[in-house]
């Protein structure tokens, strides 16, 4: 599984570094990361992305490079090919997530301007609690409607239903691994096979990691850019309820009656029990998580 029991002890620097090129150059080498399958990006992609976003002057984009490595944002590693060393860059998963946040503060709220030091950190700060609170729901939920559409398999029979219920139970399953990396980064918690604060954990596919670190940015993103716009982060959870996601199934699957059906009952009760004892979980995390999402 994707979760590892050691704590970063600090995914950021010491003294923060901050220019209107530092969220830029992140951006650009999660999503190059995840271009390259997980490979290290090379500094010349990072300028070419720069450059697409309107981003001119090699010096300044080294500036924003360079504020990312002291952040924690980005670490360095070097090719061992040709005449002599490259600096290559690979991203941190909590750089991805503040990568995010700023994207979506800066489109929302900032347009063509750049907000100062304090405010970027302020900023940070606060999204990085919304985020938690939706990522652990998000986690919960689906990790619970997963676990109980499974139940709901040996129903199908060939039914046309299963394909759908296959591809429901695989996409909530999806959602519950990106929910954990999202929660698991503000918290300062180490995902086994992401790198924070320039360590790597384990072992995983890099184009799986890859794909994990460009879903925590796109992640954040959204649910920033929805609680900023929208004033409420259920937009981007979207529908979660017991009727749409389970009832439907087991109407289609067991057909009329199927509300007295003892499998129904069961579930039924498994899915609130389930959210009820999560609630206490959620409030220790979050004991837990709040002296780290502001450091």
């Amino acid at each position: 599984m994707l979760i590892s029991r050691y704590v970063a002890s600090s995914a950021m620097a010491v003294v923060f570094r901050y220019n209107k090129y530092l969220y830029p150059a992140v951006e650009c080498v999660v999503d190059y990361y995840y271009r390259l399958g997980g490979r290290p990006v090379p500094v010349s992609e990072v300028i070419d992305c720069m450059e697409e976003k309107g981003y001119r002057g090699i010096r300044n984009i080294y500036s924003g490079l360079e504020a990312a490595i002291q952040d924690g944002y980005v670490t360095v590693e070097y090719s061992k090919n040709g005449r002599g060393k490259r600096r290559l860059y690979v991203p941190t998963l909590l750089g991805a997530v503040d990568a995010g946040i700023y994207k979506a503060v800066a489109e929302a709220l900032y347009g063509e301007g750049v907000p100062s030091l304090e405010t970027v950190k302020a900023i940070i700060c606060s999204m990085r609690g919304v985020i938690f609170w939706v990522a652990v729901r998000g986690l919960v939920i689906n990790t619970i409607l997963a676990t109980i559409l499974k139940r709901l398999m040996p129903l199908c029979g060939g039914s046309n239903k299963c394909m759908e219920l296959s591809d429901e139970i695989g996409s909530r399953t999806l959602k519950a691994i990106e929910y954990s990396v999202l929660f698991k980064a503000i918290a300062g918690i180490d995902v086994r096979g992401l790198r924070l604060a320039g360590i790597k954990m384990g072992s995983l596919p890099l184009s799986w990691l890859s794909y994990l670190m460009v879903a925590a940015e796109g992640n954040a993103y959204q649910i920033v850019l929805g609680h900023l716009v929208l004033g409420d982060v259920k937009a981007f959870l979207g529908s979660l309820s017991w009727e749409k996601n389970v009832e439907g199934y087991l109407q289609a699957l067991i057909g009329e009656g199927y509300k007295d059906h003892p499998l129904t009952k069961e579930l039924e009760k498994t899915y609130f029990d389930t959210l009820r004892r999560a609630r206490h979980t959620i409030i220790s995390l979050a004991r837990f998580a709040r002296n780290q999402w502001c450091r």
